[in-house]
């Protein structure tokens, strides 16, 4: 069993994490991952999206976490 070091777990929904933290928005966009917005985000979780999208989930969640410790979306835009 993995111990993930992370503010979110694998098997958080995708809706709840957009919804407490709308900073990580940029980090699915970067990914190009259609979550942002689909209909599917109350019921999948960030483990259903990695494996849709083939990232690696300890790296993923390493995103996320970094950028729901920002304090605004600006802060999380990358170029």
């Amino acid at each position: 069993m993995k111990n993930w070091h992370s503010l979110f777990k694998p098997d958080t929904r995708i809706h709840d994490v957009l919804r407490q933290h709308p900073q990580t928005v940029p980090v699915f966009l970067r990914h190009r991952m259609v979550c942002v917005g689909c209909w599917m985000s109350k019921f999948d979780t960030i483990a259903d999206a990695v494996w849709n999208y083939g990232l690696d989930m300890e790296a993923f969640l390493s995103e996320l976490s970094a950028a729901a410790e920002t304090t605004s979306f600006s802060e999380n835009q990358q170029e």
